[in-house]
């Protein structure tokens, strides 16, 4: 009976161990299981982040290209517009030049823009003097471009000898209207 008993206890101290063994490998199994799967994820997300990385650098690069584009065209674009108000006040009367007429006056002339809309112009004639402060339609180049037009024609408009001022304004909308085509 004692070794009938004693084998009975050491099958179930045995089958007790087994158990417990079996546990354990199923434990380390899963344990192994969750360890591949935080691989994975490492492993996709360092993927995934190298990916973001090349992308991200090559986007860096594509962008010092174009602010060094950017920066070349503004250059040039501020260089032509700081010309361009080199033409337009060679254009408009120096202060020798409306002296007899503005002895007791000045100009004060501050573009909004570097260029401007806004000019003066002046001739002197036998027996009086006329002088025109005008306003173009809108600021900067495209006002610039009005002003020069306006000033042009009337020094044309001028010289070929009409004085009277509503004549000289209707002959300069006449030419604004024929050069630009309305």
């Amino acid at each position: 009976f004692t070794e009938q008993l004693q084998d009975k206890m050491f099958t179930i101290e045995y089958t007790e161990k087994q158990a417990k063994k079996e546990a354990e490998i199923e434990n380390l199994k899963g344990d192994a299981e969750m360890t591949k799967k935080w691989l994975l994820v490492v492993c996709t997300l360092l993927a995934l982040g190298g990916t973001m990385g090349v992308f991200w650098m090559r986007d860096y690069r594509k962008i010092g290209k174009l602010n060094k584009q950017l920066s070349y065209q503004k250059e040039e674009i501020d260089s032509s517009i700081t010309y361009a108000k080199q033409i337009q006040s060679a254009v408009l009367p120096e202060r020798h030049e409306y002296g007899a007429f503005f002895s007791e006056r000045f100009v004060l002339y501050r573009p909004k823009d570097v260029v401007s809309g806004d000019f003066y112009w002046g001739a002197e004639f036998d027996d009086y003097e006329m002088v025109m402060v005008a306003d173009c339609t809108g600021h900067g180049v495209p006002g610039a471009f009005m002003s020069m037009l306006g000033t042009t024609s009337l020094h044309d408009i001028a010289a070929r000898g009409v004085r009277d001022a509503g004549v000289i304004l209707n002959e300069l909308r006449s030419i604004v209207k024929k050069v630009l085509h309305q």
